[in-house]
């Protein structure tokens, strides 16, 4: 089983202008944890949840039987990653001070996506007032 768990949703910044959808994207943060079966894959500060609800997104429309790669705007690595390795699924951080894998299913991973999305989209519009469909629809 993927869980996640974050913060209350909140701009970056006081000058960040959640005004369209590219501010909305990269603008939303909150301090997150994602887990695989209790164990921590990835902890960031100031993560672009809606980023990653983003290319969730996209990864479930367009090819999720496919592996899942999230590369942030703002990193230089895979921050978290669904990958099939010698026909098991895994889920991992190529993130310096992550650099982690663990075991999961396909299944599981398209679950997380979902209920993941959902979630995002619910908080962020409880917290912020803010809807992020139309980010929803942009990607890397």
């Amino acid at each position: 089983m993927i869980s996640f768990q974050f913060t209350q949703p909140h701009a970056e910044s006081e000058s960040v202008r959640l005004k369209d959808p590219i501010d909305v994207l990269l603008g939303v943060v909150a301090d997150a944890r994602f887990l695989a079966n209790g164990i921590l894959v990835l902890a960031m500060p100031a993560f672009p949840i809606v980023e990653l609800a983003a290319q969730l997104d996209y990864w479930l429309k367009h090819g999720g039987e496919r592996e899942f790669s999230y590369e942030s705007a703002e990193a230089e690595v895979e921050l978290l990653w669904f990958r099939r390795i010698d026909g098991s699924w895994f889920v991992g951080s190529d993130l310096a001070e992550a650099r982690t894998k663990h075991e999961t299913t396909h299944g599981a991973a398209v679950d997380f996506a979902r209920t993941y999305i959902d979630q995002v989209r619910d908080e962020v519009r409880r917290a912020m007032n803010v809807d992020i469909s139309r980010a929803l629809q942009l990607r890397k």
